[in-house]
């Protein structure tokens, strides 16, 4: 029948666009099989209307700033995150990776890019949260930054930035030229 369907109607896009009456030409296809495939394409077409509509653009540290102000500038203690962005820079998957005290976090390079390698993201962005407010990166978040672009380096995934946020501010290391 799926064949049937296929060359009568030049290929999935053509069946999937003929009318209820068109269909029950096809020999086995009744009313409900018609509607199945009516209701299919109804489904398919939302889906991917949602898909694109929920796409976010991470393309400046402007609209990162203000993206992980929402998520994590109010919280009480320092998140680590990855944000995994594909070709265009449109959000892939966010991922928490370390969850610390008010005034530290723990990160190592094997569990930020296992995020990376799974969501299949050719650049990443680091973020972090600083509770206190003070957005100066500390001396720590220097050489964890240093560290986790050469591991991207290595394995091939660019890392774009590394922004600090607090409640109503953030700084971006790429703006500062530390990237």
């Amino acid at each position: 029948m799926a064949k049937q369907i296929i060359k009568k109607f030049g290929g999935l896009r053509g069946a999937l666009d003929a009318t209820i009456e068109d269909l029950q030409h096809i020999k086995g296809i009744g009313s409900q099989n018609a509607f199945g495939l009516k209701l299919f394409q109804a489904i398919s077409e939302r889906y991917a209307k949602e898909k694109i509509l929920s796409k976010i653009l991470l393309d400046s540290p402007n609209a990162v700033g203000d993206y992980l102000r929402e998520k994590i500038g109010k919280t009480k203690k320092e998140h680590f995150m990855i944000l995994c962005l594909d070709v265009s820079n449109n959000l892939i998957k966010l991922s928490d990776i370390s969850i610390g005290t008010i005034g530290a976090s723990l990160v190592h390079p094997r569990e930020v890019f296992k995020e990376a390698i799974q969501a299949l993201a050719t650049r990443v962005i680091l973020a972090h949260n600083h509770p206190s407010g003070n957005l100066v990166p500390s001396k720590e978040d220097i050489k964890i930054t240093k560290n986790l672009v050469a591991a991207g380096k290595i394995i091939d995934i660019d890392v774009l930035d590394h922004i600090i946020v607090s409640n109503n501010d953030f700084y971006s290391f790429k703006e500062k030229d530390l990237i």
